[in-house]
């Protein structure tokens, strides 16, 4: 994100463009997976087939002993949740203190993204010694007060607030590390000697003793992250015009949006209720067929409106 808003938007309309270019990569797709979800939850509900796991009749459990206009705030909250992930009592009341829940389960994890995009061109734009004295702050604050004193405990916000921590490690990569590497001519090799040994830092990793631990920045493994945040840049650097990793990068947002739905639909069809390898792999081969299949007819049309209609405005920031 600090790459993409240092290098693609001028300041002057870059918080606008942002915005408009992370709504259109991210709420179509999950608008059309929750539709999907709905329907197929509803035929579930009215038609008496699958598992009993269905959640409008979870939610109707839960909310039958309420009086009536608590049960309209709840409903309320219910469908602002599913339809915008942002509007919603999640961030202040503690999850699972309400009944009822995203339909599209694993879309909590954008209820803590989008809110990631809303503060990115803010904190981009710092300069570095204010940036240095945020990040002071925000360790002193959010792991020296909050989490210790448990203040909005196992909310939305806390989630967010203790993961801000490795959005800031992405924006000291860049700012510290890769933008230095573009003005440096760095040979093959050592890009490639760093990935080669990052991927194997990671499959010997059980392997290796933990030295140094934060436990107040709920942080195990000190050396990791720092691995992390300095062979990022180089691998990127490595990787950026490559076919299959662009690839990848494109697939990530519908395997992600697309596996649970998957998942569900098996969980609800009589002959795959026994667990198997077969079953496991049979979704996993699922998925990623759904996943191309909506890259290429779905995503890759949308992208290209998007680069049409916001190129223009990209062009005219910049005049």
């Amino acid at each position: 994100m600090a790459m993409i808003l240092d290098g693609k938007y001028d300041p002057a309309r870059e918080k606008l463009l942002f915005y408009s270019n992370r709504f259109l990569r991210i709420f179509p797709l999950y608008w059309l997976m929750l539709s999907l979800f709905i329907l197929l939850t509803s035929i579930k509900y009215f038609f008496h087939i699958g598992s009993d796991d269905n959640a409008i009749t979870l939610y109707l459990h839960n909310t039958s002993s309420m009086p009536l206009w608590v049960f309209i705030g709840s409903l309320v909250n219910f469908i602002m949740r599913n339809i915008t992930l942002l509007l919603a009592v999640d961030y202040v009341v503690p999850i699972n203190a309400y009944p009822g829940y995203l339909f599209v389960q694993q879309a909590w994890t954008l209820q803590i993204e989008l809110l990631f995009y809303l503060l990115a061109p803010f904190i981009v734009r710092l300069s570095n010694k204010v940036f240095f004295v945020f990040c002071l702050m925000y360790l002193l604050v959010v792991f020296g007060v909050f989490i210790p004193f448990h203040f909005l405990a196992s909310t939305l916000t806390i989630l967010l607030l203790s993961d801000l921590l490795f959005f800031l490690l992405g924006i000291i990569g860049y700012r510290f590390i890769y933008k230095h590497l573009q003005e440096m001519n760095v040979p093959i090799f050592i890009l490639y000697g760093i990935f080669i040994c990052f991927i194997l830092y990671l499959l010997l990793y059980n392997f290796i003793p933990i030295i140094f631990s934060f436990p107040f920045l709920q942080i195990s493994d000190v050396f990791y992250f720092i691995v992390l945040v300095f062979s990022i840049p180089f691998i990127f650097l490595l990787t950026q015009k490559n076919r299959f990793d662009r690839m990848i990068g494109q697939l990530s947002y519908p395997i992600y949006i697309t596996h649970f739905l998957i998942i569900k639909i098996f969980d609800n069809v009589h002959i795959f209720y026994i667990n198997s390898n077969a079953k496991v792999i049979a979704i996993i081969c699922l998925t990623l067929f759904t996943s191309i299949f909506i890259m290429r007819y779905f995503e890759n049309p949308l992208d290209s409106y998007r680069h049409k209609h916001l190129k223009p405005l990209l062009n005219l920031s910049k005049r």
